[in-house]
C-alpha cells in the first residue's frame, strides 16, 4: 500500500473526501485479492485504479502526490478509511478524545459551579464508553 493520508497525520483534504464520498459504487467493481477498482467517470472514462496509482487525469496532474477521489473512494470501500479520512485506529483515537473532552467539561462545569450540565446517568455512559475504547 501507498503512503497516502490514512498512513500519516497529514491534515486531510475534506474536499477531496467529501468528492471520493460521492463517487458512485455502482460504477466501482473490486478485486478482492489486490483491492483494484474499476470507476466510470461521468463523460464515460473508464478509470483503472488500485491503492497506489489511478489512471484519471487528477492522479496524472498531482503526480501521484496524493491520492486522487478514486483512490480515496477505494480506500472507503476496502474499509481503509472512513468518510472522514480516519483509518479504525485514529477514529478511535479520535473518539477517545472526544469523549475525554466531554467527560472533562462536565466534570469541570460541575466542579465550578455545584451543577451539572448533563444527568449522572449520561456522565456514567460516557466514562463506559472511553472505558471501552481504551480497552481496545
Amino acid at each position: 500500500m501507498s503512503n497516502w493520508i490514512w498512513e500519516n497525520e497529514a491534515p486531510k483534504d475534506e474536499g477531496r473526501l467529501k468528492r471520493a464520498a460521492k463517487v458512485k459504487v455502482d460504477s466501482l467493481s473490486i478485486n478482492e485479492n489486490e483491492c483494484k477498482g474499476v470507476f466510470i467517470g461521468s463523460e464515460g472514462t473508464i478509470y483503472q485504479t488500485d491503492l497506489e496509482t489511478c489512471s484519471c487525469p487528477d492522479f496524472a496532474i498531482k503526480q501521484g502526490y496524493i491520492p486522487c477521489k478514486h483512490i480515496l473512494r477505494l480506500a472507503m470501500e476496502a474499509g481503509i478509511i472512513n468518510a472522514n479520512g480516519n483509518t479504525p485506529q485514529q477514529q478511535r483515537l479520535a473518539d477517545i478524545a472526544a469523549l475525554r473532552q466531554q467527560i472533562a467539561s462536565a466534570y469541570g462545569f460541575y466542579y465550578h459551579f455545584d451543577s451539572p450540565i448533563m444527568p449522572d446517568k449520561k456522565y456514567d455512559e460516557l466514562k463506559a464508553r472511553l472505558a471501552d475504547l481504551e480497552a481496545k
